[in-house]
């Protein structure tokens, strides 16, 4: 079987912050993250969409990071839920583009190519056999890009900015930890 490498990157603000979404409340926040943060959790969904589709890989990912902490906290609801959750629809509808693909080069190189290969214009006797199966096509993976609106606010008790909807006047809760700060 052949190696899959490729890099997915999502798009930043204009000051380095990711966007997030609740999957309770629904409302989008964004946060300051790292790369190994960012690829710690596109790898488990990539992951978590290969397995759905009956594919199971294992993605070469580096050392725990902070990535690896159990649940987050929203800052507008101040609910938890767990980490790999809080995906915008559009960053999940961008991670499954590559899983996708990874899929296709998978079926078409172990399944597609091969049977073409045996069958293409092959004759026993009297009977003659075509393999005309197509190749899964590729998809061309697109998001857009980050825009920078919203407030940035401290949230002293773990060190952290978060960006919230800048008419947001209630208090704000830490994504790490879920304490309220007032805005």
């Amino acid at each position: 079987m052949s190696i899959v490498s490729f890099s997915i990157s999502l798009p930043l603000d204009s000051d380095q912050f990711l966007r997030r979404q609740c999957p309770l409340c629904l409302r989008q926040f964004k946060i300051g993250t790292t790369e190994a943060d960012r690829q710690s959790l596109i790898e488990r969904e990539l992951e978590a969409y290969l397995l759905q589709e009956g594919l199971e890989i294992r993605a070469e990912s580096a050392d725990a990071t902070e990535a690896d902490a159990d649940e987050l906290w929203c800052p507008y609801c101040g609910q938890t839920a767990p980490r790999d959750q809080w995906w915008t629809q559009e960053q999940i509808a961008y991670i499954h583009v590559f899983g996708y693909n990874i899929m296709a080069q998978i079926v078409n190189e172990q399944f597609i190519r091969p049977m073409k290969r045996e069958f293409s214009g092959h004759r026993s006797g009297f009977i003659s056999i075509k393999f005309e199966g197509k190749e899964m096509e590729y998809q061309e993976p697109w998001i857009s890009p980050e825009s920078d609106d919203m407030t940035i606010h401290a949230l002293p008790c773990c060190d952290l900015r978060v960006k919230v909807d800048d008419d947001w006047s209630r208090p704000i809760y830490c994504y790490r930890c879920g304490f309220p700060h007032a805005t």
